[in-house]
C-alpha cells in the first residue's frame, strides 16, 4: 500500500535475512485510509539463499475496528459508573451542600468535557428558580441567566428532562440537558449540562445525567435535613442555657432572701 513502507521495508529485510515473521492487527494507513493486515512473511531460499518473500496478508480491518468501537464503549461505560459511584459516595459522605454540589459538578465537567455545568435551587415559600452554582465559574451576564431559568422552570412545569440539540441555524453549538432534582416526589431545583460546542450527548449520557441528579436531590435532602438538625441543637443549647440561668438567679434570690430572714436575728442576738 502505498504510504506504508516505513512499516513494511523493515519486515522485508528481517525476512530477507531469514527470518519468517507473523503479525496480527498490523496498521497501515494510505491516503488518509487505516486498515489493519493479519501477516505472515516467509523466506523462500534456493541452494541455502534467499531468492524471494511468501507474503500472506488478511484484511481484518472490520473486526479490528468493532473490537476497538466495544473497548472505547466499555471505557466510557466504565467512566460513567465511576462517575455515578463517587456521586453516590459524597451523597452519603458529605453534609456540606456547597462542597458536594462542587465535587459532583466537576466530575460532570471531566466526564464529557462540558463547558458549563450548574445547578438551580427552588425556593420552596416563592417558588422561584434561582443559580446556586456554576462550574467552572464563570460570569454570564444576567440576560442570558433570565433566559436559563425561563427554560429550566418551562422543563420543571413539563415535568420531564429536556435536552436541546445543537442547532448552527438558531446560532446553538452546543448541547444541553435539563433535568429535573427532585427529593421525595418535592421538585428542589434543576441540574443544568451545557456540553461541548460541536458535541451531542448519547441516551447512555443522557440517563446517567438523570441518575446523578436523583443523587444531588439526596444530597440537597441530606443537607437540609442536617441544617435542621442544627438549628435545633442551637435552639435545645439555648434553652438550656436559658433554664440554667433562670434556675442560677432563683437560686441566688433564694439565697438572698434566706440571708435577709437570719441577719435580723443574729443582730438581736449580739
Amino acid at each position: 500500500l502505498p504510504g506504508s513502507e516505513a512499516i513494511i521495508q523493515p519486515l522485508f529485510k528481517r525476512v530477507l535475512a531469514g527470518e519468517t515473521i507473523q503479525e496480527n492487527s498490523v496498521r497501515l494507513e494510505s491516503g488518509g485510509v487505516v486498515t489493519y493486515w493479519d501477516i505472515v512473511l516467509s523466506p523462500l531460499a534456493e541452494n541455502a539463499e534467499v531468492v524471494g518473500i511468501l507474503v500472506v496478508a488478511v484484511d481484518v480491518t472490520e473486526p479490528v475496528q468493532l473490537r476497538q468501537t466495544l473497548e472505547q464503549r466499555v471505557e466510557a461505560r466504565t467512566q460513567e459508573l465511576q462517575v455515578l459511584l463517587d456521586v453516590s459516595a459524597t451523597a452519603n459522605r458529605s453534609l456540606s451542600l456547597a462542597e458536594a454540589l462542587q465535587k459532583t459538578l466537576d466530575r460532570v465537567v471531566l466526564l464529557v468535557q462540558a463547558s458549563r455545568v450548574g445547578v438551580m435551587l427552588l425556593d420552596q415559600q416563592t417558588g422561584e428558580l434561582t443559580p446556586y452554582m456554576l462550574r467552572p465559574e464563570q460570569v454570564i451576564g444576567p440576560e442570558a441567566v433570565s433566559v436559563i431559568v425561563a427554560a429550566c422552570q418551562a422543563m420543571l412545569d413539563r415535568g420531564k428532562a429536556l435536552y436541546i440539540a445543537p442547532e448552527s441555524e438558531r446560532g446553538l453549538r452546543e448541547p444541553g440537558a435539563l433535568l429535573p432534582i427532585q427529593t421525595r416526589e418535592r421538585q428542589t431545583g434543576v441540574l443544568v449540562i451545557i456540553g461541548p460546542a460541536g458535541g451531542h450527548f448519547t441516551e447512555a449520557q443522557l440517563a446517567l445525567f438523570q441518575s446523578i441528579a436523583d443523587q444531588l436531590g439526596v444530597i440537597i435532602e441530606n443537607a437540609r435535613l442536617f441544617e435542621q438538625v442544627e438549628q435545633a441543637a442551637v435552639a435545645a443549647e439555648r434553652n438550656r442555657l436559658a433554664r440554667d440561668l433562670h434556675d442560677a438567679v432563683t437560686q441566688t434570690l433564694f439565697s438572698a432572701s434566706m440571708i435577709a430572714d437570719v441577719l435580723p436575728k443574729i443582730w438581736e442576738r449580739n
